[in-house]
């Protein structure tokens, strides 16, 4: 019956008679009546034979949404219309009308609920006048159905759960016997389930793991005993065992013990593992801890007493900061409070003191296991480390007192040797003068008196006067080198004229000595101009150098010299078309060795650049003299 909820409809008796004192019980048994029928959820109604209904509890009207007046008198066709009436609600009426109690599960749409489902009981009744009734009992199962339906899924997934668990899930009974297993068993033990369902657990242990697995077993049937995790060997098909860890927790029914449920997990690998992690624990060199936040170290490795020479008993028994010299204890809290804060420490240096009164340093690593509230560390000797350290440390501090005291020497090279150099420039241009001044003078009179005696001498013998024409051509010579030798020692024009001059000079000279073509390419003449004496004697000088080599080495027949000014700085390059060499194998060369000290004077840059049969070329910068100030 379509679900709806309403009071079944009081008598109207406002304004009615009293009613008799032997009708009164009947009147309190009705008022008891649709109290109880009105207290309920479940919609209550009564149908009579023409399908319309009598009365209805309150439930079924607030489901409809209709007050009492709206659905009482009303059909049933009216209430739920024609198509829900014909096809669910009249098969059902008429059953129940014919004297069959009906039972059955339907969906019903009511206005204030929505759609939900219920469980409709139809119970015949026949008035005193013999009409036949429905009485209706309608109960909302949607909640119950959902809550089965939940079960039901829940109890899939759990199904799925442990049949595709990779851990042993089993059960066990009370007498030790095996109710259940899931498949793991098979993949872990290679036996099938079914050889051992019904059997007593015990016999699939190790002969040495059985008593205490059962006496185990009766301790937490007794209540003597918590459930705890616990390792066995299990006995697999083929002989062998597996290690296994298991727990058992009993399945209580009305406070009894009915069974139990356990779980077990295939440590072989991991217990292989530990086994490992021991023997390196134990063989290492290192030392290894586990301490705890209470201050003390819960297991040390053999290492600790070979290093520091206590025992485990006292290294254990004492406080860990005890073996820390005292100087570092600040320092090791404040990385125990960073371990505590989840920060590892990473190379930390700290000194211990030994058993025998000595103190090594050593170099901790260490993390912390906070569920565990214990610290993992690793320990190093690096006392001979220190040592080896302290005693680079003397030595780079010696050797950095030798270093200075030769950068001192160097220094004071540099100094001589740029002291040689303006001492040379000197000294050359005193020469040079004296060459001009004196020797040349000199010469020009030997040569003005030769004149005058050729002349005196008309009527001299033919080889008097030849004698003397050849000691005026042999003095005009020796005029030509002394001056020659004196431009090259110092040009005058250099210091009367500049340096382009000069060099046009020098370079038309050279040209004519040695008939090698120079060019002179000036790019930028202010900064010719700008550079200082110093800087312009090295320009000239370098220039003198390259021609030199040119003339002996290159075998070129022509010269490019070119001067270029840079940002801050002038460029000089010498380049030649001559026959060229391997760099590597010039750099010995004294002329370009007193060229790079030249450079190097005047903070320049030096280079030469040359392959065989592609000729060469000499390059400097050098920057403008530093202005200063007044």
């Amino acid at each position: 019956m379509p679900p709806s909820v309403t009071k079944l409809a009081p008598p109207d008796n406002v304004g009615a008679p009293p009613v008799p004192d032997e009708y009164a019980h009947l009147v309190e048994l009705r008022q008891r009546f649709e109290t109880i029928v009105n207290l309920p959820t479940d919609y209550f109604t009564l149908i009579d034979s023409d399908h319309a209904y009598l009365a209805v509890n309150d439930a079924y009207c607030q489901a409809h949404g209709r007050p009492r007046e709206r659905i009482i008198g009303h059909t049933v066709a009216e209430l739920w219309g024609a198509e829900v009436y014909r096809t669910h609600l009249r098969p059902q009426l008429e059953k129940c009308l014919a004297g069959e109690e009906v039972h059955y599960q339907g969906r019903f749409e009511f206005p204030r609920t929505g759609l939900r489902d219920f469980e409709v009981s139809l119970y015949p009744y026949r008035s005193d006048d013999g009409r036949p009734h429905a009485i209706v009992l309608t109960r909302d199962m949607t909640e119950q159905q959902r809550a089965a339906t939940e079960l039901r899924a829940s109890q899939d997934r759990y199904r799925v759960l442990i049949e595709s668990a990779n851990d042993v899930i089993f059960m066990l009974t009370t007498d030790g016997r095996i109710a259940a297993l899931n498949p793991a068993f098979e993949a872990l033990t290679g036996w099938p389930r079914a050889d051992w369902l019904g059997q007593p657990f015990a016999p699939l242990l190790h002969p040495e793991d059985r008593p205490v697995a059962l006496e185990r077993f009766h301790a937490i049937m007794q209540g003597t005993a918590e459930p705890r995790r616990r390792e066995y060997r299990m006995r697999k098909a083929g002989g062998d065992y597996a290690m296994g860890e298991f727990t058992i927790a009993p399945q209580r029914k009305d406070g009894v013990i009915i069974g139990f449920f356990g779980i077990g997990r295939d440590i072989t690998e991991r217990k292989h593992a530990e086994e490992q992690l021991d023997r390196f624990f134990n063989r290492s060199l290192d030392m290894h801890c586990l301490a705890g936040y209470d201050g003390y170290l819960k297991r040390v490795n053999p290492a600790w007493e070979r290093t520091l020479g206590f025992a485990t008993e006292e290294l254990l028994s004492r406080p860990y900061l005890e073996f820390v010299h005292p100087d570092d204890r600040a320092g090791v809290m404040q990385e125990l409070i960073r371990l505590q804060q989840g920060q590892d420490i990473t190379a930390f240096e700290m000194r211990c003191p030994c058993k025998d009164g000595s103190i090594k340093w050593t170099l901790w690593n260490a993390t912390t296991l906070p569920s565990q509230h214990l610290i993992v560390a690793t320990g190093r000797d690096i006392t001979e480390r220190k040592r080896t350290e302290e005693a680079v440390l003397h030595s780079e501090e010696h050797y950095r007192e030798l270093f200075h005291q030769a950068y001192q020497m160097q220094e004071n090279l540099r100094r001589l040797s740029d002291r040689i150099l303006e001492v040379q420039e000197q000294e050359r241009t005193r020469i040079s003068r004296d060459l001009h001044d004196e020797v040349g003078q000199a010469l020009t009179a030997i040569n003005v008196n030769l004149a005058v005696m050729q002349k005196s001498l008309a009527e001299a013998p033919p080889e008097v006067t030849q004698r003397i024409a050849d000691t005026r051509q042999l003095l005009e010579q020796t005029m030509e080198t002394v001056h020659r030798f004196s431009r090259e020692l110092r040009p005058a024009m250099l210091d009367d004229l500049g340096l382009l001059p000069a060099l046009r000079s020098y370079l038309k000279s050279f040209t004519e000595r040695t008939g090698i073509a120079v060019r002179l390419a000036a790019e930028g003449a202010e900064g010719v101009a700008r550079l200082d004496a110093e800087r312009k004697t090295l320009v000239y000088r370098v220039v003198q150098e390259g021609l030199n080599n040119t003339a002996k080495h290159a075998q070129a027949r022509q010269v490019t010299v070119t001067l270029t000014e840079l940002p801050q700085r002038v460029q000089l390059e010498v380049r030649d078309d001559g026959r060229g060499f391997a760099p590597d194998a010039a750099t010995n060369r004294l002329g370009l060795l007193g060229i790079a000290e030249r450079v190097r004077l005047v903070n320049g840059e030096f280079a030469v650049e040359s392959t065989p049969g592609q000729g060469t070329a000499l390059r400097i910068i050098i920057p403008f003299a530093p202005v200063q100030s007044r």
